[in-house]
């Protein structure tokens, strides 16, 4: 199952939208930081099964940086 990584500016949107998507159904845990918590859900996305996770980041998002291997936004769902 692949994971589908959703991160919010801030806290409260990261639990909304994953309490709205997962139908008040998705079960937070602890992150690095006490103010980033994590949402997880279950969830069918283009008729494919995933697990959905929502956090946030502490301040703002000013750049995203990744390597070679993570810069494709888009990954074929055969």
């Amino acid at each position: 199952m692949h994971r589908v990584l959703n991160v919010a500016e801030k806290n409260d949107a990261a639990k909304s939208l994953a309490r709205l998507l997962s139908k008040n159904g998705a079960s937070m845990r602890e992150g690095f930081s006490r103010y980033n918590k994590i949402y997880e859900f279950n969830y069918q996305l283009f008729n494919q099964p995933v697990q959905m996770i929502f956090t946030s980041v502490s301040g703002h998002i000013m750049n995203c940086d990744f390597t070679a291997a993570h810069n494709s936004w888009y990954e074929s769902v055969t």
